[in-house]
């Protein structure tokens, strides 16, 4: 994908009950409870990328999943919209931004689109607990309905293994290659201050 077009987003997205079989709950009910399972995910050989969210009635979505549910889907499909999105985006940001990456770069536009707030398809993730605790736990409350805010938390070796079952090994290549492109970039050194990582619905 490094050098073509994004494909077709569709709209799949993951709830609780998606990872019945898979995941693990831990019900946090005070501080103590919260310093203990942080330091049982630190304490492990394994690295985590974690996601805070406020409520755990919210689902593992993409802003541009979102911005789709929130447009008449029929009239306007995922792809046209988020065509729509990167061409606006890209004719204007040389106004605003010092730097901006090669037109085909597409991971990089995405990442900045998404850094500025832009629906896409990437969705934030953090290797910090306490980040994704911050963003959890910032607007809690603001809503009635709020009964608990939750963290999402993946295994990076899990996550890897299974996306090998799923793609080729050209996919698998041309991932790794973005990757290393993207830690490269200049998008990506302004946006590391915040420990971020991405996933590409």
């Amino acid at each position: 994908m490094p050098k073509t077009a994004p494909t077709e987003a569709q709209p799949s997205p993951m709830t609780s009950e998606t990872l019945d079989k898979i995941a693990h709950v831990h019900n946090v009910k005070n501080w103590s409870g919260l310093v203990a399972l942080q330091e049982e995910f630190e304490n492990e050989n394994e690295k985590w990328i974690y996601r805070g969210l406020r409520s755990v009635d919210w689902n593992l979505e993409t802003s541009l999943e979102r911005a789709v549910r929130r447009f008449d889907s029929q009239r306007l499909p995922t792809l046209a919209l988020e065509g729509g999105l990167i061409r606006q985006f890209q004719r204007r940001a040389h106004h605003y931004l010092p730097d901006v990456p090669e037109k085909d770069k597409w991971i990089e536009w995405l990442s900045l689109m998404q850094h500025h707030g832009a629906p896409t398809r990437l969705m934030d993730w953090t290797y910090s607990f306490n980040v994704a605790l911050h963003f959890a736990v910032e607007s809690f409350g603001l809503e009635e309905k709020d009964k608990s805010c939750m963290i999402w938390a993946f295994e990076l070796n899990w996550m890897e293994e299974q996306l090998k079952k799923i793609l080729s090994r050209r996919d698998w290549k041309l991932i790794n290659e973005e990757d290393r492109n993207l830690e490269e970039a200049n998008t990506f050194k302004r946006i590391s201050l915040t420990e971020s990582a991405f996933a590409n619905r």
